[in-house]
């Protein structure tokens, strides 16, 4: 180490972290999920021959984040997941925390996505939005939204769907917005008119299947 640089791979002690029990009782619109990620510090401390010193503090805002979650082999971004984190004042929408661009739903059965509900985001009212399809892609009723609740920010959220659809509702275009009601004063007023979350499209579509 002669150039004075360490590197430390905390990877193994977050997935201790972490685990695959669904708690969510789907009954609100919104809800973090310790399970599917959270933020964490280092402390350290230098020692050589003839010193010794001290740890440094746990910062409360100087934190990284983590998420239970991999990425394909030689991602263009590596392991960062900052396509899926939203920032208010980026042109670049960030995306839901998928293993596919159209998800499916299955009527009557548990369902939710996830998403990365960051700092950048936690004082900014966010809101769901849906416009149900049918299955020729036209658009079916207006469109319909929902507020989150900010208690379960700064960390991984699983997302409720509205469900209840009509029977000629094939899709569902599902994106989040930022709206105004509580804009921070860093941020560009303008910034919050565009959703803040897609996948490579526009909107992430979510396909409803019908259970029998």
């Amino acid at each position: 180490m002669s150039n004075g640089i360490l590197s430390v791979d905390v990877s193994a002690f977050l997935k201790s972290l972490v685990g695959y029990t669904n708690a969510f009782d789907y009954s609100i619109i919104n809800w973090k999920d310790s399970t599917l990620g959270g933020r964490y510090n280092i402390t350290y401390a230098e020692f050589w021959t003839d010193y010794s010193g001290n740890f440094s503090g746990i910062s409360n805002t100087l934190l990284y984040y983590f998420s239970n979650s991999a990425k394909q082999l030689q991602d263009v971004y590596g392991s960062n997941m900052g396509e899926f984190v939203p920032f208010p004042t980026s042109t670049t929408k960030a995306k839901f925390l998928s293993d596919f661009n159209s998800p499916t739903y299955f009527v009557g059965y548990p369902f939710s996505l996830s998403f990365i509900y960051s700092d950048a985001i936690a004082e900014v009212e966010i809101t769901r939005h849906e416009q149900p399809r049918d299955i020729n892609n036209n658009t079916v009723g207006g469109e319909d939204s929902g507020v989150l609740t900010p208690d379960h920010a700064l960390g991984v959220n699983r997302l409720m769907i509205g469900e209840s659809y009509g029977a000629t509702v094939k899709m569902v275009d599902v994106w989040l917005e930022a709206g105004a009601a509580a804009v921070l004063t860093l941020f560009e007023a303008t910034a919050f008119e565009d959703e803040l979350f897609s996948d490579a499209s526009p909107l992430t579509t979510v396909g409803i299947a019908e259970t029998v």
